[in-house]
């Protein structure tokens, strides 16, 4: 599924918790790869399951520890957006 929104459309809603929607997506669906791209102006910020569970080998992308650093790469990747929750 893909979805484009653009930030100055009238009809686009808040995004919301990104990193909360991601982590839900993971951990419902383990096999599933999420491939998020969130651009604002000219900076982008990429989260790709692919390039995580190459390099996570055998640790479940669903482990404890793995869904905390999701989330604090997602959070710190949009901070740098300047994407306000």
């Amino acid at each position: 599924m893909r979805a484009s929104f653009r930030y100055n459309h009238i009809d686009r809603k808040p995004l919301g918790d990104m990193a909360s929607t991601i982590i839900t997506l993971i951990v419902g669906n383990p096999q599933m790869d999420v491939h998020y791209v969130h651009r604002k102006g000219d900076k982008t910020f990429c989260f790709d399951t692919v390039d995580l569970k190459r390099e996570l080998d055998d640790v479940p992308i669903d482990h404890a520890k793995v869904v905390q650093f999701v989330r604090e790469e997602i959070l710190k990747g949009l901070e740098e957006l300047g994407h306000l929750f």
